[in-house]
């Protein structure tokens, strides 16, 4: 109930990473396992020379290329590897994006800027747990600051 309000009342602008490594769908998988582990992304956003989404390229994939293939990895391309993607818009609730999310068991989405359809981040898991922690946060900041105007002290 109040989680669910919560999350209906945050947007994806609200919480999206806008620095989350993207990938030209020219880009040679040798390159791409050049950033593995470097931070918590698991999923990357493959785009075309435009900026628009050509598909997913999921953390594991890149693990069993560099696992598998060894010696090729060189001659394979992000395009290769990318899977189709759902996608998330600025406007859109954490809760929809959420849903979206555990519909298709994946734990993160591009999102897309509305004009031009272009990738312009992307909204994790992890990113709208933060950004409902900070509303929280903040109502519960809100509440004791009512409090304290109510009744001219500190309640808490």
């Amino acid at each position: 109930g109040t989680d669910e309000t919560t999350l209906s009342e945050l947007y994806v602008r609200d919480a999206f990473d806008e620095h989350a490594r993207v990938m030209s769908e020219h880009e040679h998988v040798g390159e791409l396992l050049d950033h593995l582990g470097r931070d918590d992304q698991m999923i990357f956003p493959v785009v075309d020379d435009d900026g628009r989404l050509c598909g997913v390229i999921h953390l594991a994939d890149l693990g069993r290329v560099a696992k598998d293939y060894g010696n090729l990895s060189p001659l394979v391309l992000a395009i290769d590897l990318a899977h189709p993607s759902e996608t998330v818009l600025p406007g859109e609730s954490l809760l929809d994006a959420t849903r979206r999310m555990g519909v298709r068991g994946v734990s993160a989405l591009p999102v897309l800027d509305v004009p031009a359809g272009k990738v312009i981040g992307l909204l994790s898991r992890h990113h709208v747990l933060a950004a409902y922690e900070r509303s929280v946060a903040g109502s519960s900041t809100d509440l004791d600051a009512e409090a304290v105007s109510a009744t001219g002290r500190n309640v808490a």
